[in-house]
């Protein structure tokens, strides 16, 4: 939001369902008419809820992307992992991301802030 039009972002980081639908198809998995439909329908929704009259920039719209495809390939990979059992696939998921979160703390505390950049 800080960099780019939330009205542009938003509904392209929405597009996150677009994984799951296109590994599920890939898989051999065929949906019914109605919710083919439904998934063209949220598609097109999306596009037209970017769209936004005037002047438009499209900062961000690739970290929405990649925050889009992010979100996906999660859902994917937790429905994989919850074959075995759902409460481990999640409680496996968080452990992951917070030794993550606790390693890119501990390195900023040992290089110190960078300050304001300019």
């Amino acid at each position: 939001m800080a960099i780019g039009s939330i009205s542009i972002i938003a509904p392209i980081s929405a597009l996150a369902v677009v994984v799951p639908v296109a590994v599920g198809l890939a898989r051999g998995e065929r949906p019914a008419s109605l919710v083919m439909f439904g998934i063209v329908v949220a598609i097109v929704g999306s596009v037209l809820a970017g769209y936004a009259p005037g002047e438009a920039t499209t900062n961000g719209v690739g970290m929405a992307m990649l925050a889009a495809l992010g979100f996906g390939s999660g859902f994917v990979f937790i429905d994989i992992a919850a074959e075995d059992g759902a409460i481990w696939a999640f409680t496996t998921a968080r452990g992951a991301s917070t030794i993550a979160i606790v390693a890119v703390a501990v390195a900023v505390a040992m290089l110190g802030d960078p300050g304001p950049r300019s």
